[in-house]
């Protein structure tokens, strides 16, 4: 920039999580992937109902700046950058032990509007 080198690094210092339920949490962690199904994380969030919701994202980042290798200065400012939203389906799966087929007992649990 005017024939001066600026360097500029951004670091992200807050992470805003709107669940999309009515639910929100602000932590200084971001999300990660994990190997297993169900395991909980530091952002993780269950759930009271199924449906779909919309869960989105902002990232607070402070930052800094060098002109020409001079003095790292503070930016006098936080700015914010909110990733793109995502629709996610909540469902809720629901198990028996049964001791017959339906085509034993069409009236056992689960059978009832099968076809036969």
């Amino acid at each position: 920039m005017f024939d001066q080198e600026v360097t500029i690094t951004a670091t992200p210092i807050e992470y805003r999580w709107d669940y999309g339920d009515g639910d929100t949490l602000v932590t200084e962690l971001p999300g990660y992937p994990v190997d297993e199904f169900n395991t909980e994380t530091d952002t993780s969030h269950q759930y009271n109902e199924t449906g779909l919701y919309t869960v989105e994202l902002t990232t607070v980042f402070e930052g800094t700046y060098q002109v020409d290798g001079g003095e790292v200065q503070e930016v006098s400012s936080t700015v914010t950058q909110q990733a793109e939203p995502t629709e996610i389906r909540i469902w809720r799966a629901v198990t028996r032990n049964v001791d017959q087929s339906c085509l034993e007992n069409p009236s056992a649990w689960g059978c009832e509007g099968l076809e036969r």
